[in-house]
């Protein structure tokens, strides 16, 4: 035991003088790509930090044919130029608070809060005065709480390490992975919920698992090297919709009867989805305490593309 101590105590000796010296601890050091990604996905879950998130949904509906202009158009149009813009204070992986800016080209910009507080969300249209209940919230893929991150950085393969960097003054090993094509069903198989909001979303994951699949995904983690966690996240991910396969879908629900006029039939081609997003993180440790909004039925709706009460 007494030489157990000596070397305990001559390590943390040479490791204030390395610090006195002016070197720079790298608790990545030796650690494999798979490893380091590990890390971060662990710590960012376990600590409170402050978050800021940008992010993109775009389609792109060149590849699709035989389904008549204007209803492509309606399906497509949705989402063009689809962006949100927030920052968030998180006490923990279940709980944050979020204002966050959405634009949508048919509704505009629309601000809002969500908080996210023991998994349940609850979204507010008026600045937090009031609060309505979130339902399955979310935001089309767009990474938005730590959960979001621990997710994306669990479904990367080939990690590969591209060096140390510098952010924001932060030295940071970059490290940059793809997405495996099941990361979408990997995603879908986390919807929840109880009664009839579990089977309905139970029922849109399958149907979605059959007509949707990732066409090309990579993810750039920027882990600082003084304590493993992440300084910063950016995801680019392309999702490919089969019209083809929808449209049999839709024909398997009609029974097998093609509604009049209708051109199902000869619809081919994939919608193109990209989802792009960046995920900025600081203020590890900070004080942060997130309050239980309390529910108000007159409180304004949420787009229900986004999964709200509303």
């Amino acid at each position: 035991m007494r030489h157990l101590g000596k070397l305990a105590a001559t390590g943390l000796a040479a490791s204030l003088l390395t610090t006195a010296c002016g070197g720079v601890a790298d608790v990545l050091a030796g650690l494999s790509p798979s490893q380091v990604i590990s890390l971060a996905g662990a710590k960012v879950t376990t600590q409170s930090y402050r978050m800021a998130v940008h992010g993109t949904v775009a389609i792109d509906a060149g590849q699709v044919q035989g389904m008549p202009p204007g209803a492509l158009e309606q399906m497509s149009g949705i989402l063009k130029s689809f962006t949100v813009d927030g920052k968030a204070d998180v006490q923990s992986a279940q709980r944050l608070r979020m204002a966050m800016s959405l634009s949508l080209p048919q509704a505009g910009a629309k601000q809002f809060v969500a908080v996210l507080y023991d998994g349940k969300y609850y979204l507010s249209l008026d600045g937090g005065k009031t609060f309505s209940d979130g339902g399955g919230f979310n935001l089309q893929g767009i990474t938005a709480s730590p959960t979001d991150v621990k997710s994306l950085l669990t479904g990367t393969v080939d990690p590969r390490n591209l060096g140390t960097t510098v952010h924001d003054g932060q030295n940071v090993e970059h490290i940059r992975a793809t997405l495996g094509p099941n990361y979408f069903n990997d995603v879908l198989d986390k919807f929840s919920g109880s009664g009839a909001a579990a089977s309905g979303a139970g029922q849109l994951r399958d149907l979605i698992k059959q007509i949707i699949s990732v066409r090309s995904g990579t993810v750039d983690v920027y882990v600082r090297t003084l304590d493993g966690r992440i300084e910063s996240t950016r995801s680019q991910v392309v999702i490919a919709l089969d019209m083809g396969k929808l449209m049999s879908v839709l024909l398997h629900q009609f029974g097998g009867q093609i509604p009049s006029g209708s051109a199902l039939p000869q619809v081919s081609g994939s919608m193109l989805m990209t989802v792009s997003g960046t995920d900025r993180f600081s203020d590890y440790g900070a004080s942060i305490s997130v309050a239980k909004p309390t529910v108000d039925p007159n409180a304004p709706g949420f787009p229900s593309l986004f999964g709200g009460g509303a």
